[in-house]
């Protein structure tokens, strides 16, 4: 008896043991399947912070770029056209100003609420810097089309607004890019238009600067009689004008995108006056041989500052 009491209480022991075993293990799983969990959204937060400007939830310009590569391969794949359009909002700085930071922090999310209300659920809004955006436009139908989405969305965004009882009218310079990459692939060249007409007489007043006091570059190619020919470049660094072309107009985005790079890196300016009837000719020619750099992914903008003729004069 004493011995049948005895397996009966080990035989008991043994199963109680294996419930609390199991339910050990049942616990355990639980608690590595929720840090995983935990874990998975750590890293899914950390990857937006990266890519994710953090006040408006909008791309960054790093979220927009690698957007960009994405939708630069499909459209390769597809044959499809592919737009971007650019959004400054004009005294951002002074509603800051007026405001204050909080009132600024308020008319950023108004005018997110309003971007994405007005594009498509496959267009990318995002915040490239403090008053800059820009929109990727996958399959857009030309030039054409990347301005009806471009209007839809000025006509929502400069509706007025009221923050801390002030209501403020939103003005903005926009500008729409629109190209087949492969035309850029093939061809080595693309003409874009309107993108930098904000920039004509910021420009002009940079040109004048120049000619006011050239650099060591300065020059004049032919004699007074002959018509005028004069040229100079690397002025970038002096002239405030040119500088900030260079840094905020979409130049360098559109060189990065038809490059298919993550960035691009100036080399340098370079201007010209060349008068109609002038005696010397400028040849038929590719830049490259006077770029000082290695590779074959760099771009250069001619941007006209007077009206130019389609037929040669």
């Amino acid at each position: 008896m004493i011995r049948r009491e005895s397996m009966g209480i080990g035989a008991y022991q043994s199963h109680q043991l294996e419930q609390s075993l199991s339910l050990f293990i049942f616990d355990l799983e639980n608690k590595v399947r929720q840090r995983t969990i935990e874990l998975e959204q750590k890293n899914k937060e950390l990857s937006d912070i990266a890519v994710k400007d953090s006040l408006s939830g909008l791309y960054n310009r790093r979220g927009l770029i690698d957007r960009f590569h994405i939708e630069y391969r499909r459209a390769q794949r597809e044959d499809r056209m592919l737009g971007v359009a650019i959004l400054d909002i004009d005294n951002f700085k002074k509603i800051n100003d007026t405001l204050g930071h909080d009132g600024g922090d308020e008319f950023l999310i108004e005018l997110t609420s309003r971007f994405a209300s007005c594009v498509r659920k496959e267009d990318t809004i995002a915040r490239l810097g403090g008053d800059e955006f820009a929109i990727l436009l996958p399959s857009v139908s030309g030039q054409e089309g990347a301005e009806v989405v471009a209007r839809n969305i000025l006509e929502n965004i400069t509706k007025p607004v009221t923050i801390k009882g002030n209501e403020l009218v939103i003005t903005n310079r926009w500008g729409s890019v629109v190209f087949k990459i492969e035309d850029y692939q093939n061809d080595g060249m693309i003409i874009i238009k309107d993108v930098f007409k904000e920039w004509i007489e910021p420009l002009r007043k940079g040109f004048q600067k120049v000619l006011d006091n050239p650099s060591i570059h300065g020059r004049e190619n032919v004699d007074e009689n002959e018509g005028r020919f004069f040229e100079d470049y690397c002025n970038w660094e002096r002239i405030g004008e040119f500088k900030d072309c260079i840094f905020n107009s979409p130049g360098a985005q559109i060189v990065a995108e038809a490059t298919n790079s993550k960035s691009s890196q100036i080399f340098h300016e370079h201007i010209f006056i060349k008068e109609p009837g002038t005696n010397k000719e400028t040849p038929w020619h590719q830049d490259m041989p006077y770029y000082c750099v290695d590779g074959n992914d760099t771009g250069s903008f001619w941007i006209p500052l007077d009206e130019v003729d389609k037929e040669p004069v």
